[in-house]
């Protein structure tokens, strides 16, 4: 079975989702549930019966101390772990987790911290856990909530230590009703959003829209996102991984962006080859900087 943790859209798929499953009978207002988000490097530990416990990140499903994730194998702790209950063998028990700390991240508080992992969710039988549902919020709230998440992060508060947050992982407060990474949606603090898609204008011409949404998505911290890719899947940074950047690139933008490539027009095919552009230059740009 697939043991690999959702990806996690943006509000405006949470949104369409909701309208989608619920029509006409859609609120205005949806109570959401908030999550400091942690910026790290995301992890999974996966037990299968008889208690064989499995690591796994977003693209590699057996992390080993040859294909290592920032020394996550062989971290110690993990290896002590030891399930206290029969495992189902078709539902293997998942923790997803975030590895975070010194040398994983930068940029954040939480990087100034000793290596450790945080359990973000656990999945049993095939179902993610819903969460305590003791700080309903409601979704006019989360801009200005995320703005303070990333003046200041309440993870690393807890340990002593001030700087800057990432954002906010959201869920319909409604856990049981709606299940699983659908109703899920992530917002992040200026500093780290990957995408201003939303910025920009519709009424542009053709060309200038182009060039406009490119810069809106094709941020930095999207290309930064690129380039830990290929150190998760082991590849050698030279020129010849340059194609493997640039597909990823061009995949996670229409990924991500679906929707508002719809509602602003912008030619898809022309917008692939722009990104495409873009990629390049900046990997190239990477490599030489070293």
């Amino acid at each position: 079975m697939d043991t690999k943790f959702p990806s996690i859209e943006k509000l405006q798929h949470l949104v369409s989702n909701l309208q989608y499953d619920l029509g006409d009978a859609c609120p205005k207002l949806i109570p959401l549930i908030g999550t400091t988000k942690l910026h790290g490097a995301h992890v999974d530990v996966v037990i299968d019966a008889p208690s064989n416990i499995r690591l796994q990140s977003r693209n590699v499903l057996d992390l080993t101390t040859e294909n290592d994730v920032y020394g996550f194998a062989k971290w110690k702790a993990i290896s002590e772990a030891e399930p206290q209950t029969p495992i189902d063998p078709v539902h293997p028990l998942i923790l997803a987790c975030e590895f975070i700390g010194n040398g994983i991240q930068k940029g954040v508080a939480i990087a100034q911290l000793n290596k450790r992992l945080v359990i973000l969710m656990a999945s049993i039988n095939g179902t993610w856990l819903p969460d305590e549902p003791d700080a309903d919020l409601v979704a006019e709230e989360m801009e200005g909530l995320v703005a303070v998440v990333e003046q200041e992060c309440p993870f690393a508060k807890t340990f002593g230590i001030k700087g800057t947050g990432e954002g906010i992982v959201w869920k319909v407060a409604d856990t049981r009703r709606f299940q699983g990474a659908r109703y899920w949606c992530k917002t992040k603090g200026g500093k780290h959003a990957v995408s201003h898609a939303n910025k920009v204008d519709e009424r542009l011409e053709d060309k200038e829209k182009l060039a406009a949404f490119v810069d809106a998505v094709v941020t930095e911290s999207r290309l930064e996102q690129g380039w830990m890719y290929l150190e998760e899947l082991g590849a050698p940074k030279d020129v010849a991984r340059i194609g493997m950047f640039v597909k990823w690139l061009v995949a996670d933008c229409v990924k991500e962006e679906r929707e508002e490539i719809k509602e602003k027009g912008v030619d898809e095919k022309k917008l692939r080859g722009a990104i495409a552009g873009k990629g390049k230059v900046w990997f190239k740009k990477r490599l030489e900087e070293g």
